[in-house]
């Protein structure tokens, strides 16, 4: 949709405001439109309820046809950068997960990983980015309940990395501190590499900002000792400040007290146009502050040093985006269509007024033909497209038939008590990752102490790897959940 302009929504939750950036891009040109700032963290009862709360909100104002990248949980999530031999990109795929799986104590099937590689002549860093599997389809589902549409989700420090240096590029030795009201997301870069924590706390937790300032001077020391190689000192240019401390101009003089060096904020948009937009009641100041969401929002135009797609997408969000432009398309094309049948008619009226009444019969039959051999091969590529699709779809949903068909004996036997497939979840594999097929069960609890034995015999000869989860509380209340997770070749 280049040519028609796209746009993305950059959807920041999770420091206790809920920051929305909406951006448009035409050509080159990006542009901000609109943004939105909700503080939920004072809300009573709990803060996730909160937040979601907020994000329903501002629903109404989100554009279907909108890319919507969505700040990913904070649990677990990791961002890193390591350095590695020059490889072929899948032996240096496989090294990047083994260093993230020796960090990050989480098992490998509950990790979503992706990585971006910048190539050197011997070696070659490698930013990685991972986020805890359950964690993100819990949120992704709390937002699907909602009725809240999501494309992708993303790290929050990687996002805000990626707009920083967009709009103050630097390259070498920085500091990045997006303050939040309730979470602080801390991020170190230097010229090949990019590392991110998240704290706790933010400045709605510290009343006194000469006290919250030193313990983010503490927690960067730790930070560059914990995360940073240790073969090359780290001198960082400036301090970045956003998010709620860029408002409080106390934090950033006792910043700079604190750690010595310059803390700067964003006071003007560089390389992003502003123009005639509705600023929703807040001041310019509080819209520069929103740093997480800008860069969301450039995620979603699939921009950014530091950007990699999580999620797999969404084909049903996909095609509901591509439905504008086929329209426009096929208007045009039967404009085009029209006025070239006009011309050829008039040509062919010309040319039947200067031919003899026989060769003009006979032209006429022959375009005749013409125009059917033209109908019947068309006929056959639609039913040649028909049949490849068909075979494709064969080929693709052969391990959910299989696990269906595995499945259809014990639910024959069930007798009178509830047994039933509640969900089948199919991701394909991709290099470097293979795929997943879940089957989500719901049964009567008197299957529970047998029912998990019997699906582990039942799918191990079919499937290398094969886990049983379960019995868990389904959410029909009286019923008992299980899940068979298979990992496929």
């Amino acid at each position: 949709m280049m040519g028609f302009g796209e746009t993305a929504f950059g959807i920041d939750v999770g420091d206790g405001t809920l920051k929305v950036v909406k951006l448009t891009r035409r050509g080159g040109r990006v542009k901000l439109t609109r943004t939105w700032r909700l503080p939920y963290y004072l809300s009573p009862g709990n803060i996730a309820d909160a937040a979601i709360e907020a994000l329903e909100e501002i629903r109404p104002h989100i554009d279907s046809a909108a890319r919507i990248v969505v700040a990913a949980p904070n649990q677990s999530a990791s961002v890193h950068t390591y350095t590695v031999p020059t490889l072929e990109s899948e032996r240096s795929e496989d090294l990047a997960r083994y260093e993230v799986l020796r960090d990050v104590d989480v098992p490998v099937e509950d990790l979503l990983i992706r990585h971006r590689i910048r190539k050197g002549t011997v070696e070659q860093q490698v930013h990685t980015f991972a986020l805890q599997r359950t964690h993100v389809a819990r949120w992704t589902s709390a937002l699907h309940a909602r009725g809240i549409p999501c494309d992708d989700v993303q790290v929050v420090g990687a996002a805000l990395a990626s707009f920083i240096e967009a709009e103050r590029p630097w390259g070498k030795d920085r500091v990045l501190l997006a303050v939040g009201a309730i979470a602080t997301e801390l991020v170190l870069l230097t010229e090949g590499g990019i590392w991110t924590r998240h704290l706790p706390f933010g400045v709605a937790d510290e009343e006194d900002l000469e006290h919250l300032a030193l313990r983010l001077s503490g927690e960067i020391g730790a930070a560059v000792t914990k995360l940073l190689p240790n073969d090359r000192p780290f001198e960082p240019k400036d301090i970045v400040l956003t998010e709620e401390g860029a408002l409080q101009s106390g934090l950033i003089t006792a910043l700079e007290a604190a750690t010595g060096r310059d803390v700067t904020r964003i006071s003007e948009l560089t390389r992003v146009a502003t123009g005639k937009m509705d600023w929703d009641r807040r001041s310019p100041a509080e819209t520069l502050a929103m740093g997480k969401a800008f860069g969301l929002a450039m995620a979603g135009f699939g921009t950014g040093r530091f950007w990699a797609p999580m999620l797999d997408g969404n084909p049903q969000r996909e095609a509901a985006r591509r439905v504008p432009l086929a329209t426009a398309a096929v208007f045009i094309s039967a404009l085009g269509i029209f006025a070239v049948t006009e011309q050829s008619r008039r040509h062919v009226a010309e040319i039947n007024n200067t031919l003899p009444v026989q060769l003009s019969g006979n032209y006429q039959d022959l375009s005749n033909s013409w125009r059917q051999i033209i109908a019947e091969r068309d006929t056959a590529r639609t039913e040649a497209n028909a049949l490849l699709d068909i075979g494709k779809r064969r080929t693709e949903t052969f391990a959910v038939r299989r696990a269906l068909d595995i499945m259809s004996p014990m639910l024959s036997m069930r007798g009178g008590s509830q047994l039933h497939v509640e969900k089948v979840w199919l991701s394909t594999s991709r290099p470097g990752l293979p795929g997943t097929l879940t089957l989500t069960i719901h049964a009567d609890p008197r299957f529970d102490e047998e029912l998990g034995d019997k699906l582990q015999r039942a799918y191990r000869p079919a499937f290398q790897t094969v886990r049983v989860r379960g019995p868990d509380a389904a959410p029909l209340e009286g019923l008992s959940r299980f899940l068979v997770e298979i990992t496929l070749p």
